[in-house]
Parts: C-alpha cells; structure tokens; sequence
C-alpha cells in the first residue's frame, strides 16, 4: 500500500492574534509626513505594517494595490500578517 499524500498548508495568523511589534522602532516617526516612505525603507515587513497601522489612510502606499491590510509583503522578516482594517 502506497503512503498518503501530505498536503501543503500555509499558516496564516488567525484575525485575532496580536500584531507583531518590533523592538526599539517607533513608527509613529513616519506619519504626518505625506507620501514620504517607501517599503526599502524599512527593514522588515513587520516595520513597514507598523506604520501602515498607525495610520490606515496609507498616505505611503506601503499597501500597494492589493488593499488586502498587509504592507510591504515582499519585505523581510519578522512578519506581521494580521491586516489593517480599514473603515
């Protein structure tokens, strides 16, 4: 008898898990400043959702064109994949 197939399953943090903070970063430092920042600014993708958090109107476009909540998705570690929620 052959053995089963094992599925591939990509984790996605659940909506009510906390967001991801970066130790020493302040990202109440990149707001108020107009369209001024951009994803290679920040060093992880945590950071730049830090900021896209502080402040969902995304003056920066750090949410690109997908408005799915998660900046600079192609930054790197550490992650926060918990969304913005924008009303």
């Amino acid at each position: 008898m052959a053995p089963a197939a094992t599925a591939l399953v990509k984790t996605v943090a659940p909506a009510s898990a906390a967001p991801t903070t970066v130790a020493g970063f302040d990202p109440l430092r990149y707001i108020g400043q107009g369209d001024r920042y951009n994803c290679g600014d920040f060093v992880s993708q945590a950071q730049a959702q830090a900021v896209l958090r502080a402040d969902p109107r995304d003056p920066n476009r750090l949410d690109g064109n997908d408005n799915d909540g998660l900046a600079c998705e192609g930054n790197n570690a550490p992650f926060d994949w918990t969304p913005v929620v924008r009303g």
